[in-house]
């Protein structure tokens, strides 16, 4: 993603109009697609490729929840078109969402914090968990 970021970088500052799109790329979101090897052939999100990255990612005590994510964000993944309307980010949406409400037991801190944010996700479906900062006070 970084590397899509820098190719608008320069064109970020002072900027009115439309969002810049990285040379070689029609918006920033197939940029970033793209290099997560996650389009295929006429620059279609590729949902088998997106299930072969997340067999990689969700390992260990993660893997049982590969596919609920992927059940869950269904529809945020059939949606998902580069440069129309439903975007990367509401996919990321879904799987933040999703990975957090069924995180494993074997990885899930026990605090009021987290027991609240899973609440709250529960009452507003559209919420993302609340991740504080590192080192920040409350």
């Amino acid at each position: 993603m970084n590397e899509c970021v820098d190719l608008v970088r320069d064109k970020l500052t002072n900027r009115t109009g439309p969002p810049p799109k990285p040379e070689g790329f029609d918006c920033l979101e197939e940029c970033i697609l793209s290099k997560m090897g996650l389009l295929g052939e006429g620059k279609k999100f590729d949902t088998a490729k997106l299930a072969a990255t997340m067999k990689d990612s969700y390992s260990g005590d993660w893997a049982p929840i590969k596919e609920v994510v992927m059940k869950k964000c269904e529809y945020a993944i059939k949606q998902t078109a580069p440069c129309e309307g439903y975007s990367i980010e509401s996919l990321l949406k879904c799987f933040l969402r999703e990975t957090y409400k069924n995180c494993p037991a074997s990885l899930l801190t026990a605090s009021d914090l987290c027991k609240d944010n899973k609440e709250r996700m529960e009452r507003c479906p559209s919420a993302s968990p609340f991740c504080p900062i590192a080192g920040v006070d409350d």
